[in-house]
């Protein structure tokens, strides 16, 4: 918690209890911290000035004490279908977010880190240097700088930079800020967490997350393939995958969401679709296909779009719920797989 010695903590870092904890510290009456949670995601108060109902000098202590910027908008590209934000944080690090629209809605594509340790190779983010974790209220930011521009959101996804259970904390405190009464007060089940597959923390958010949605990122039907593609499969093999993946829709009912990134020659194949249909058939769970979308010294091609129909049809006569992700954004590199700050790309991938 925040003391008097604590100068520029970022607001969206805060839950209700630890404003009231800083409240109570000052004297303050703790109903006050829900006042202010009104005035910030409620109302959309950018100064702790605007809060008429707070005493005047409360409102002095909280701006003395507590930031309420937003990420810098440092580039936006983008068309009708989605647009791209590269946000400068506070220590000049860039993130990049996503708004996709749609005939549903806004969704809102968030990152969790500042590079990606993992090293997909199908992936930009996999290819820039892990710099750091982004804190809850870097998360939250993103959400709110982007609510500036479009409006509330009818989706989150935590499909960005980074990998979520590599910083499970911080991304497990933000849902619950999202979703927190007082505050923003988001539907659970309008929010996805997305995982390249970090097993343990799978077991741990289906006990912790209520009803957000799981997505995982499955992209092979090997062993062997998946580890040449994710080198975190090396750590965690498809039977401990699935096997944590199956925990989750038993623990919370929910189904479970499986991404698989089509590349052309790669995973394609009719042994592949068969493969699928073997572990996901009869199972409480969705399949999403996404094409490959072109990234820098990636050599993977997409399949053709004949390809592409042969696969799914191939995978729904076997049984198999398939829904086939239409790219968006790949002319601005805003596309799923696409994101990487700026500032590092064309850097030595790890």
């Amino acid at each position: 918690m925040p003391t008097e010695t604590t100068s520029s903590l970022s607001f969206f870092d805060l839950t209700p209890a630890e404003l009231e904890a800083q409240l109570a510290e000052w004297g303050e009456a703790r109903y006050r911290a829900g006042q202010v949670f009104s005035w910030i995601y409620r109302k959309g108060a950018g100064a702790f000035s605007e809060m008429t109902n707070l005493p005047e000098g409360l409102r002095a202590r909280l701006d003395e004490h507590f930031s309420l910027d937003l990420p810098e908008v440092a580039e936006r590209v983008g068309d009708r279908e989605a647009e791209k934000f590269s946000f400068r944080l506070s220590d000049g690090c860039i993130i990049e977010s996503v708004c996709i629209h749609s005939s549903e809605g806004r969704t809102f594509c968030l990152s969790m880190q500042v590079g990606c340790d993992l090293s997909c190779r199908f992936c930009a983010s996999g290819q820039m240097a892990f710099r750091r974790n982004l804190s809850a209220g870097e998360m939250v930011g993103q959400v709110l700088a982007l609510e500036r521009e479009f409006g509330r959101p009818s989706n989150l996804v935590y499909m960005g930079m980074g990998e979520p259970f590599l910083n499970y904390d911080a991304t497990m405190k933000s849902l619950s800020l999202l979703q927190e009464p007082e505050g923003y007060a988001f539907g659970a089940r309008r929010i996805t967490v997305s995982t390249a597959g970090i097993v343990p923390e799978i077991y741990r958010f289906a006990r912790e997350a209520g009803q957000v949605n799981l997505a995982i990122s499955l992209h092979a039907t090997t062993d062997a393939k998946r580890q040449s593609l994710m080198p975190v499969a090396r750590v965690y093999n498809l039977r401990q995958l699935l096997d944590a993946a199956w925990d989750y829709t038993q623990v919370t009912g929910r189904r479970i969401s499986f991404e698989y990134v089509l590349i052309r020659g790669v995973n394609d194949s009719h042994h592949d679709a068969d493969r699928l249909i073997e572990m996901l058939g009869g199972k409480l769970a969705h399949l999403n296909i996404i094409c490959f979308n072109p990234i820098p010294r990636a050599l993977f091609k997409r399949p053709a779009r004949r390809e592409l129909e042969r696969f799914v049809e191939y995978l729904r006569k076997g049984g198999l719920n398939v829904t086939v992700r239409r790219s968006v954004g790949a002319q601005s590199a805003a596309a799923c797989g696409q994101l990487a700050g700026k500032e590092e790309r064309g850097a030595t991938p790890k």
